[in-house]
């Protein structure tokens, strides 16, 4: 069995942006993992992205709530979620905001939202679209209800066709699952694929933020046509090499990027621009009731 690894210390104003949700009582960030059995019984191993661009780290976070239905653990103005990796169901407080029942939302994003226009209400969670903490059938979700064995149910993305999702939204089908999203949000390569020869790269692949652009699979940049350079990006389960347009201005790069040096070339090319998240948000709501 693999050991908990020695946990990092590091300042206590740095916890967020280098240890992910919490950082211990002393300014160290919790311990790394592989599994549950790595941590203490009352913790659980769970994957957090420090960003959006960033691939995930696993680490042992403790049981902040209960998850029950209708728990008031929380303090004033959080909620009781759910935290996606654990088997152990990881439930801790976080900020409730202001988007409703089916709107889209970040994962991850819910213990550090830019404001509280990006975080889920109170009583909802997020998995893609915030989810109502409990429920005893699918009509109660946007999307399925999963029972539990404590009893009740869980809600969870989830559709068959768009008939089963609300008027405003579509039926979609992408890297990170299935599952409703507005009917406003833009189609890309990670619903529509990709012609012969070309592969879909997601910059930000989850549902209702699709930014992604198809270009030709390469070995190195001697695979390239004139000018491109082929770059490696992290997809889910894999690494690959696309050949990719270096940029001279965000001008040059579609909605959702912007022009940067990529770090291990220094050649400037069109990446996520974070920025776009805070202009998603603030479009796609869901109609006022």
């Amino acid at each position: 069995m693999p050991s908990v690894r020695t946990a990092t210390r590091v300042e206590p104003a740095d916890c967020l942006r280098r240890c992910g949700p919490r950082c211990l009582p002393d300014g160290s960030c919790p311990p790394e993992c592989e599994r549950d059995e790595d941590c203490p019984i009352d913790a659980g191993c769970v994957g957090y992205a420090l960003d959006v661009a960033s691939r995930e780290v696993f680490r042992c976070f403790q049981q902040e709530c209960t998850g029950e239905r209708g728990d008031t653990s929380c303090g004033p103005g959080q909620t009781c979620v759910p935290i996606r990796g654990s088997d152990r169901r990881v439930y801790m407080c976080v900020q409730a905001g202001l988007r409703r029942s089916g709107e889209p939302c970040m994962p991850d994003m819910e213990f550090n939202p830019r404001s509280l226009e990006q975080a889920c209400g109170a009583g909802l969670f997020c998995r893609g679209t915030c989810m109502p903490t409990w429920c005893d059938s699918d009509a109660d979700c946007p999307g399925r209800c999963q029972l539990m064995d404590r009893g009740g149910g869980e809600c969870r993305p989830g559709c068959m066709h768009t008939g089963a999702c609300l008027p405003w939204q579509r039926c979609a089908v992408g890297i990170t699952g299935v599952g409703c999203i507005p009917r406003s949000s833009p189609r890309t390569c990670i619903e529509d694929g990709c012609p012969p020869g070309l592969h879909c790269v997601p910059y930000l692949p989850f549902l209702a933020f699709q930014v992604a652009e198809c270009r030709p699979d390469c070995h190195g940049t001697g695979d390239c046509p004139g000018g491109q350079v082929c770059l490696s990006f992290q997809m889910p389960s894999e690494t690959i090499w696309v050949c990719v347009e270096p940029c001279a201005s965000d001008a040059s790069c579609g909605r959702g990027l912007r022009c940067q040096p990529d770090p291990s070339t220094g050649v400037a090319v069109c990446t996520l621009d974070v920025g776009y998240i805070d202009e998603f948000f603030r479009d796609y709501r869901s109609p006022e009731e």
